[in-house]
C-alpha cells in the first residue's frame, strides 16, 4: 500500500465516523416564550432576572413524551407561575448552528392569568415587568445579551405590530 493509498482510506474511514459519533448524540431540544400583557395602556414584557443579573424569557428542556408547546406551556407555568391563553408560534432558533444540532422554539404568549411559580431547586429568578419598546432599545443597545431573548423580544416586537398594535 502506497502512502496516497493509505491517506485516502483515511479520507474515506472519516465521514462514517463522523457521522456515527453525531447519530449516538441526540440534537438538543428546548422550548420558551415571550410572555406578554397590556395594562392600563402599556404593553408589558415579562422577563426573568437570575441572581447574577441577566435577563431572559421563561425556557426550558423539552422532557420524554413532550412536544415543543407542552415544553413552552410546562416553562411558562413553572417559571412564571403564568398561564397564557393564546399562543403563537414564532419559529425556531439556532444557538449556535455551525457546531451543535441545538434548537429553540419560541413562541409569543398573551392572554395571562396569574399563578404560583414552581422553580426547580437551583433556579432563582423574578418575574420584572418591563415596557416592551423599553427591552427592544435594550436588545438594540447591546444591554440584553441573551441570543434567544433578543430573537423572541424582536419577532414578537414585529408580529404584535403587524397584527394591527401600536407600541407604547
Amino acid at each position: 500500500v502506497t502512502s496516497a493509498q493509505e491517506d485516502a482510506s483515511v479520507e474515506e474511514a472519516k465521514p462514517a465516523e463522523v457521522a456515527t459519533v453525531k447519530e449516538e448524540v441526540p440534537a438538543e431540544r428546548s422550548c420558551g416564550a415571550a410572555v406578554f400583557c397590556e395594562e392600563d395602556g402599556v404593553r408589558w414584557y415579562l422577563i426573568e432576572e437570575s441572581l447574577k443579573g441577566n435577563f431572559g424569557m421563561p425556557k426550558g428542556h423539552m422532557e420524554a413524551g413532550e412536544d415543543e408547546f407542552a415544553t413552552a406551556l410546562r416553562e411558562i407555568r413553572e417559571e412564571t407561575g403564568l398561564t397564557a391563553e393564546n399562543w403563537l408560534p414564532l419559529g425556531d432558533y439556532y444557538p449556535s448552528p455551525a457546531y451543535s444540532d441545538e434548537r429553540i422554539s419560541l413562541y409569543l404568549a398573551t392572554g395571562l392569568s396569574a399563578g404560583a411559580q414552581s422553580l426547580d431547586f437551583d433556579e432563582f429568578l423574578d418575574v420584572c415587568r418591563v415596557p416592551l419598546m423599553e427591552l427592544v432599545s435594550d436588545v438594540l443597545n447591546g444591554l440584553i445579551t441573551d441570543g434567544k431573548t433578543q430573537t423572541a423580544l424582536l419577532k414578537a416586537a414585529l408580529v404584535l405590530n403587524i397584527q394591527g398594535r401600536e407600541n407604547r
